[in-house]
């Protein structure tokens, strides 16, 4: 009698340990608060990483409208060899980028040179037989144009045509109409969450990209 009293002892004090409720519930916090703290992080890394993405995307279409246009691709069925460039905007277009071939025309049907882009065809749609507009892309996941201003100053513009043309490998830099190619461009892009990338256009045709 006295050997099972013992047992049932013994079989009871293995059965109360463990976690209490009040141990599990702080357990429980403590592993939701640094899973938190680790998709937080992770979700920013990644925008991090996309908004460095499309800052490069960005350099290298200013890029390829440099080697087009040094280069004198010719496009269409025209026979001509027109200015390349790129157009930006901030405002309700400020998630599209287009790399341009400037090919107007006026009543003599001699090619002039504007240095800027004049639109989509109809629809919006990007061809090269109807409209200047070659190739339109789209920054994604919220991302957006978000300043557009001369290098060295606080003055800012809303649209932006950056062109290059053989045989010079310098830009003409337009933004608002007005010609600030003598000082660079500064594009500003943002995410969502305040982060940003800036493309920097140079006189020379130098281009950089920094945070």
């Amino acid at each position: 009698m006295l050997r099972q009293v013992k047992k049932q002892k013994v079989f009871k004090q293995k059965f109360t340990t463990g976690f209490t409720l009040v141990e599990l519930l702080v357990t429980l916090s403590i592993f939701v608060i640094v899973t938190g703290i680790v998709l937080f992080n992770q979700n920013k890394f990644n925008s991090s990483i996309v908004l460095t993405n499309l800052s490069y995307d960005v350099a290298l279409t200013i890029r390829q409208a440099q080697t087009f246009g040094t280069g004198g691709k010719i496009v269409g069925f025209e026979g001509i060899k027109p200015t390349y460039g790129v157009h930006l905007e901030t405002g309700i277009n400020n998630k599209i980028v287009v790399l341009f071939a400037d090919r107007l025309k006026n009543n003599n049907n001699n090619t002039v040179n504007n240095y800027k882009f004049d639109g989509f065809s109809s629809g919006g749609i990007c061809d090269q037989i109807n409209s200047e507009c070659l190739e339109k892309s789209l920054l994604t996941r919220g991302n957006y144009i978000y300043k557009i201003c001369e290098y060295g100053t606080s003055v800012c513009y809303s649209k932006l045509d950056i062109t290059f043309k053989r045989p010079k490998s310098e830009p003409v830099i337009k933004a608002d109409d007005k010609d600030i190619s003598t000082t660079g461009v500064v594009i500003t892009l943002a995410a969502l969450d305040g982060a940003t990338r800036t493309v920097t256009v140079g006189p020379l045709g130098n281009i950089n990209l920094s945070r």
